[in-house]
């Protein structure tokens, strides 16, 4: 049976390498694209109950909206989130960049 494998170069474009007639080959294709479905399985589950939480928050606070007033918190516990959001932001500016390639036109120059 011919197989055809793809894979990325240095470039991060896909490059058609094959086909592979061996048995074999294809053997080993087979085990590791089924550890890589898992990988991805594991991976949207995790997303989908982050994703779940957040909209459950979102919705608790559309629906009443005193709860996330600020002046029903004390001072520290505002400063807590108010430091918990900046890190959460610090790390998402980054990997936002990061995905949508603005890190390669910058060091494409």
């Amino acid at each position: 049976m011919d197989v055809m494998i793809i894979a990325r170069n240095n470039e991060g474009s896909l490059v058609a390498i094959g086909p592979v007639e061996t048995d074999e080959a294809e053997e080993q294709i087979k085990e590791q694209v089924e550890g890589r479905s898992w990988a991805v399985e594991g991976t949207a589950v995790v997303i989908a109950v982050v994703l779940a939480a957040l909209v459950s928050a979102w919705v608790v606070v559309a629906l009443s909206p005193a709860i996330a007033s600020p002046e029903t918190y004390s001072l520290p516990l505002r400063r807590l989130v108010g430091f918990v959001a900046s890190g959460i932001d610090a790390s998402l500016i980054p990997v936002i960049a990061y995905l949508v390639g603005l890190f390669a036109v910058v060091l494409d120059r």
